[in-house]
């Protein structure tokens, strides 16, 4: 079980990378063609949900639904925004028109190449959908993991201890 909740961190963290590491060429092309200061704001307003819900995923975790169904219910929360993201850049419908994407001036003003309304907001809710998914995951996982080891038997103290290396290196590797 432990093994699982590692693989399920560093799976979570790379998708999580994944994402955020590309989001400023994504917003600023096409066929979104978000201004350079508008994109870094949306970015930073997401990343600042990211990172200050875990503290209301703990305290939710802690006070009313236990680790594992936090874990478990935030798991397919970050499942089903990450599936809508794929989504949102995947479907004909919610993708600008062909010319937008292909022509030679893709910063255009034109209103023909901005992004259809309904592309924007499944965009954004699945990128919000992903953030509170992490934040019932991040504040709860690792403890879940230690919470596995019986800390009254040698053999599974030291189990823990090698647990909490595979987790750093996991995250470090990542």
């Amino acid at each position: 079980m432990e093994s699982h909740i590692i693989v399920c961190e560093v799976g979570e963290t790379i998708a999580y990378y994944g994402i955020s590491s590309n989001l400023i060429t994504y917003l600023t092309g096409p066929p979104l063609n978000q201004s350079t200061v508008a994109a870094a704001t949306n970015i930073n307003t997401w990343s600042g949900f990211v990172w200050m819900l875990p503290l209301l995923g703990g305290f939710l975790a802690d006070s009313y639904f236990g680790r594992f169904h936090t874990i478990l219910f935030s798991s397919l929360i970050y499942i089903l925004g990450l599936g809508l993201l794929t989504l949102s850049v995947a479907l004909p419908s919610l993708i600008s028109p062909h010319e937008c994407i292909h022509g030679s001036d893709t910063k255009t003003t034109d209103n023909s190449c901005m992004p259809v309304s309904l592309q924007v907001i499944f965009f954004f809710s699945s990128l919000y959908l992903i953030a509170i998914g992490k934040a019932g995951f991040k504040p709860c996982a690792q403890a879940f993991g230690a919470d596995q080891f019986d800390v009254r038997n040698p053999k599974e103290c030291a189990s823990k201890s090698s647990f909490f290396n595979w987790w750093f290196f996991g995250q470090c590797v990542v």
